[in-house]
């Protein structure tokens, strides 16, 4: 980066590789992650996005990618501790299985 030039939106991510910044319409007060070392789960369909929810605003946001929807803090808590029993997930093995030739 040359001297006296602004960072891109993918310097200023939280981590080291640039991440996708999606759109969207979320209230940062209940969907806003700000330590996301902190909400890290081991769930394979569970990820944190960089979500731009207005112009030149943008949040780390939990996302299911069973329930394709982001989460709220409060919901991703539930993700962070209790992922290997989530009841989305034993949905979404079952449909997977019997989908299977």
């Amino acid at each position: 980066m040359s001297e006296g030039s602004q960072p891109s939106r993918s310097e200023e991510s939280p981590s080291r590789e640039p991440q996708k910044i999606e759109r969207s319409r979320l209230y940062p007060q209940i969907f806003a992650i700000r330590d996301i070392n902190s909400y890290r789960s081991d769930c394979q369909f569970y990820e944190i996005k960089n979500v731009e929810i207005r112009r030149d605003v943008i949040i780390n946001a939990a996302y299911c990618k069973i329930l394709n929807r982001y989460l709220t803090i409060y919901e991703a808590i539930y993700c962070i501790k209790y992922w290997d029993r989530c009841p989305y997930r034993a949905v979404h093995n079952v449909i997977k299985r019997s989908s299977s030739p």
